[in-house]
């Protein structure tokens, strides 16, 4: 008696495989999504250490925060500068502190930018000091790439909307004077009634 062989017909592995396609198609999403909530932790991490960096150059300065620039509507320094956060993150590290994972367009370029209405384009005239500065306004956040080869190195009051990206799952995150980070999506930011400074929505 000859035994029956089971094997697949075209028609059942194609079948097969088509299970299989739509599987990955459904797992994909949840994927990306975990991927990116990992590369958003990340981030945060970053401006925890930024924030630090802050808090200890105002302890050696007199209270006052990290300048943006070296002259009026200059070069942008606050990141760049040895003397500024390079030299409170460590100047192997602190390059990499700047790099946002999920800053995709240019991966190896700082992707993060400061608040400008809080300091000034003059390097040795800081307009605040940290603790002088309400908790609620965002110091640092993610930028925006810019489309030519570079990320926005500042925000005031009147680019905010298309400087800061709201690229981790459709929200940005924010470093404070405090020391906190807050994630926060775009109806979060508001214009406080009193100043003109950026503020997010406690």
């Amino acid at each position: 008696m000859k035994m029956k062989k089971n094997v697949f017909t075209l028609i059942e592995l194609l079948v097969v495989i088509s299970i299989i396609v739509i599987l990955v198609s459904m797992l994909l999403p949840a994927l990306n999504k975990a991927r990116e909530g990992t590369r958003k932790i990340a981030c945060k991490g970053n401006l925890k250490q930024l924030g630090l960096a802050e808090s200890l150059y105002a302890n050696d300065n007199a209270g006052w925060i990290i300048p943006f620039g070296k002259a009026p509507w200059g070069t942008a320094v606050w990141k760049t500068e040895p003397r500024f956060f390079l030299a409170y993150l460590g100047s192997k590290s602190g390059n990499a502190v700047m790099l946002c994972p999920q800053a995709l367009e240019m991966p190896t370029l700082p992707a993060y930018e400061y608040n400008q209405e809080l300091t000034t384009d003059v390097a040795l005239t800081p307009f605040y000091r940290l603790d002088k500065i309400r908790t609620e306004i965002i110091m640092m956040t993610d930028a925006t790439y810019t489309g030519s080869g570079a990320y926005w190195n500042g925000f005031d009051h009147t680019w905010w909307i298309g400087a800061i990206s709201f690229r981790h799952l459709w929200a940005a995150n924010t470093s404070h004077s405090d020391g906190h980070v807050a994630s926060i999506f775009r109806a979060d930011v508001k214009m406080n009634s009193q100043s003109i400074y950026p503020m997010f929505t406690p």
